[in-house]
């Protein structure tokens, strides 16, 4: 028969274990999951500028399959990456994929080689250059056109605090331009924030120095 005394400590036992069960099991408020998809640019019939022996397409294939590494180790996401090897994308068929998920960034990738620059990062943001006019949030009907302004506000603050992030931890190793706002074609039609990132390099692989705080700039941003 168990004494009274050891049922007390069997109770402070059972609820002692339970408490760090529920500590180990519950995230951070800030790991929230997150919908990220990745446009690496180019695909089978569009095969982009050419960077030493290989094509645009494949190097940025390369950095899109690195990045959703990267992030998933600082992140709870969903990482998407729209499309594989031998594919063709479609126009528009990452804006019609994305807005029907929905996501929670919409990431563009693209890539030129360059012997007179150092690894380098533009960013950009959809814009026709003109006045912002903000749709109401609620409205249903929307020219494909016109999508970005529904989460253009996001989009600046997250370009805005990639960019910072990287000059405040990189200026020593990667040059970040930017944001800029282009009527980019890879971000049209897009509703969620989304960014144009351009990647110039030197050699075909100098990309790889960039995954660790480029995704340590935008898991910031999301978190945010």
């Amino acid at each position: 028969m168990v004494s009274i005394k050891n049922q007390h400590k069997l109770v402070l036992q059972f609820f002692s274990i339970l408490l760090h069960s529920i500590l180990i099991l519950t995230p951070p408020l800030s790991a929230q999951n997150f919908t990220i998809m990745i446009d690496p640019a180019g695909d089978a019939k569009h095969t982009g500028r050419t960077i030493e022996d290989t094509f645009e397409r494949a190097v940025t294939l390369s950095i899109a399959q690195a990045l959703e590494i990267a992030l998933h180790s600082k992140l709870n996401c969903t990482v998407i990456i729209t499309r594989s090897p031998g594919e063709i994308v479609s126009p528009l068929q990452n804006a019609n994929f994305s807005n029907r998920l929905p996501i929670d960034l919409f990431i563009n990738l693209n890539c030129y080689q360059s012997v007179h620059e150092k690894l380098s990062l533009y960013l950009y943001y959809f814009s026709y250059g003109g006045p912002f006019t903000t749709p109401p949030h609620k409205q249903n009907l929307i020219r494909f056109d016109k999508a970005h302004l529904i989460s253009v506000d996001r989009t600046k603050i997250y370009t805005q605090q990639i960019a910072q992030t990287l000059h405040r931890s990189s200026a020593h190793t990667i040059k970040t331009y930017g944001p800029f706002s282009l009527p980019c074609t890879a971000l049209m039609g897009i509703t969620a924030p989304a960014i144009s990132i351009e990647f110039c390099i030197t050699g075909k692989e100098d990309w790889k120095a960039s995954i660790e705080p480029l995704s340590g700039a935008i898991s910031e941003a999301l978190v945010s």
